[in-house]
């Protein structure tokens, strides 16, 4: 059973009627915009202490600076995401350790990316040669924040990555992945 609700301004004390089972809700917020995602996750973070909720959003949210990590971990958050750190694995620790020497700071995000993205092409090129767009299909090499699995929508059209993480925000205050395979 689900209820879909147009929320604006003004319909707060509407969301709310929503709330009044003892189940746990299932929230899905298809918006991307920070004004009214920070003020719709500050309204069911409330809601907290007395329902069980599990929020589903955009992959921009974990950018925002105006939404508390602690609302989301609150809301069991679930976003879509192109890129996980995994800080266990010895190959990301040894990424770190030689970018700090080479770079004298620590890496972002757009380093594990452009690491990853270049290593999967140059390992193609390498394994495959010039044929390699026709091996992308099952190519898996071990990257370090990212996964591929490329595929061409119509012959003699370009390629587009089908992986995405799902990441769970829990009340542990740890975040974790949810396999979607």
């Amino acid at each position: 059973r689900y209820t879909e609700f147009a929320y604006f301004k003004g319909s707060e004390e509407q969301l709310m009627e929503l709330f009044n089972t003892s189940d746990t809700t299932v929230v899905i917020i298809p918006s991307s915009d920070k004004a009214f995602v920070s003020d719709i996750v500050s309204r069911l973070n409330t809601l907290t202490a007395k329902h069980t909720l599990i929020l589903f959003g955009h992959p921009r949210w974990s950018k925002f600076d105006n939404i508390k990590l602690e609302f989301f971990h609150n809301l069991n958050t679930h976003l879509f995401a192109l890129s996980f750190p995994n800080y266990q694995s010895q190959k990301v620790i040894d990424f770190i350790q030689i970018y700090r020497q080479y770079f004298n700071t620590e890496p972002q995000s757009r380093s594990y990316e452009g690491y990853d993205i270049t290593k999967y092409f140059v390992e193609a090129i390498y394994n495959f040669s010039e044929n390699f767009r026709c091996c992308l299909d099952k190519f898996q090499p071990e990257l370090l924040h990212m996964k591929f699995k490329m595929s061409q929508l119509k012959e003699g059209a370009g390629y587009i990555n089908h992986h995405l993480y799902l990441v769970r925000f829990d009340k542990n205050f740890e975040r974790t992945l949810v396999n979607i395979e």
